[in-house]
């Protein structure tokens, strides 16, 4: 399921909150089952359910300098990514789960005539990670 989110009312990652327009532009969350094929003898094959496979999500982000720092905010995404403390996830009053950064991409950046970053575009493959039963 992927969603367009231009005015969401808040969110957050981790230490990164999404307000305004600081709200991630577009969030894809994916979950998939493995489902496995046990071959028979002359005849179709029978499926077998062996539970869910990871969840992941897709979170993209733009830091401007109109509404941020943005060297202090992918200072902070990196150190997100760095040490890999599972963080919640929450969009609007969502709460999607507690993930770690897998890997992000730097998607788009726009500067001035004279060179310097006016905003910078991110995007996050996030995995779920579960608190141990």
């Amino acid at each position: 399921m992927s969603q367009e989110a231009q005015y969401a009312a808040w969110g957050g990652f981790g230490d990164l909150t999404f307000k305004g327009r600081l709200s991630p532009s577009q969030f894809q969350d994916r979950r998939t089952w493995r489902v496995t094929a046990q071959q028979v003898v002359n005849g179709y094959p029978r499926h077998q359910a062996q539970g869910e496979n990871e969840r992941t999500c897709s979170l993209t982000m733009q830091f401007s300098n109109k509404f941020c720092d943005i060297t202090a905010s992918v200072k902070t995404l990196d150190a997100m990514a760095d040490n890999q403390v599972p963080r919640a996830v929450v969009i609007g009053d969502d709460i999607k789960g507690k993930f770690t950064i897998r890997s992000r991409t730097l998607t788009g950046m726009k500067t001035t005539p004279s060179g310097s970053v006016v905003s910078m575009t991110y995007q996050c493959e996030l995995v779920e990670v579960k608190d141990k039963p």
